[in-house]
């Protein structure tokens, strides 16, 4: 299991946990998790995180 404290989201520092809960709230794509954490829209515009958030998204 992942750690809950683990950032998915470096150039914003989000949490696995803060998105694990957005997407329990109804996030079930990227730009709403975006909207809801602002997870990939950091400076790298999601370039490091988007595979990790799909994954998320995927194994919901």
């Amino acid at each position: 299991m992942y750690e809950t404290d683990e950032k998915v989201c470096l150039c914003k520092y989000v949490s696995r946990e803060t998105v694990e809960k957005a997407i329990a709230k109804g996030a079930d794509d990227l730009d709403k998790i975006g909207r809801a954490t602002g997870a990939g829209r950091g400076a790298c515009k999601g370039e490091r995180c988007k595979q990790k958030l799909f994954k998320m998204i995927k194994d919901k």
